[in-house]
């Protein structure tokens, strides 16, 4: 059992769910998706430079590239009480030499286990690689969004601290153990979420490709209009969800005032 000394501060109404946005252009993004003027409002900073806007019952933290970051940006709405974590990213996509089982540029990518070849995950428990049935909340997420692209890829995770480390011989490994793709953040988020016991859903858009050279699509008008979609799409998945959620805990409440109804009339 660990005993840590310093605790996240607890943040006071936390949401329920929250979308990570990893980048300053995502979190842009998605805010102008959120822009709904009411019921929104800008929180104070969590740590250093990661802050959350609210909207409701959901939350948007970011910008926090890196696994230190990302864990640092969200532990403190994990112990507060979230439940529920999204990640909308980007990913370099994998090339090897089987083109069929490569990814493309602009491509969705949605994870199904982990490669960790970063420092903060095996400080939560991690034990190294990691393979993951999909939740509830990632089939949904993927069902809503498979009609942006014409292609997408699932597979595993390789989540890595030093991008300019990336080389064709960790691709070819790292794609013989099931990587499709390769992040800064998810690997940790993973592990975090499983500490805290909450459910996460990730979607990742191919911006640049690695095989024997680098591609790189970022900064493209097509990536940004596919983030752009995605974002707004995750916010009507959670609203929806929200709205079945509230109609299903009224409809359970109910059915208890009727039992207690019918217990002290008889």
């Amino acid at each position: 059992m660990i005993h840590p000394l310093i605790k996240p501060k607890k943040v006071k109404s936390a949401p329920s769910t929250v979308v990570f946005a990893p980048t300053e252009e995502i979190k842009r993004l998605m805010t102008r998706a959120v822009n709904s003027g009411q019921n929104f409002q800008a929180r104070p900073p969590l740590s250093g430079q990661f802050s959350f806007t609210q909207r409701g019952r959901t939350g948007i933290v970011g910008p926090a590239v890196g696994s230190p970051a990302a864990v640092l940006a969200l532990e403190p709405l994990l112990a507060s009480g979230t439940s529920r974590v999204v990640v909308v990213g980007t990913c370099g996509g994998l090339c090897p030499t089987a083109p069929k089982s490569s990814a493309s540029l602009f491509d969705l990518v949605f994870p199904r286990g982990t490669v960790s070849e970063e420092g903060t995950s095996s400080l939560y428990g991690s034990k190294g690689n990691t393979s993951s049935k999909p939740s509830a909340l990632q089939l949904e997420l993927e069902a809503a969004l498979l009609p942006l692209s014409e292609s997408s890829k699932t597979g595993v995770i390789w989540t890595t601290d030093a991008p300019y480390r990336e080389t064709w011989e960790k691709v070819q490994r790292y794609h013989s153990m099931g990587a499709v793709a390769v992040e800064m953040e998810y690997a940790a988020i993973a592990q975090i979420c499983k500490v805290y016991n909450a459910e996460l859903a990730a979607v990742f858009v191919v911006s640049d490709l690695l095989g024997k050279t680098w591609l790189n699509g970022m900064g493209q008008a097509k990536l940004k209009d596919k983030l752009n979609s995605i974002c707004s799409l995750v916010l009507r998945l959670i609203d929806e969800d929200d709205t079945r959620g509230q109609t299903g805990n009224k409809s359970e409440l109910k059915a208890s005032q009727d039992r207690k109804k019918m217990g002290s009339a008889s």
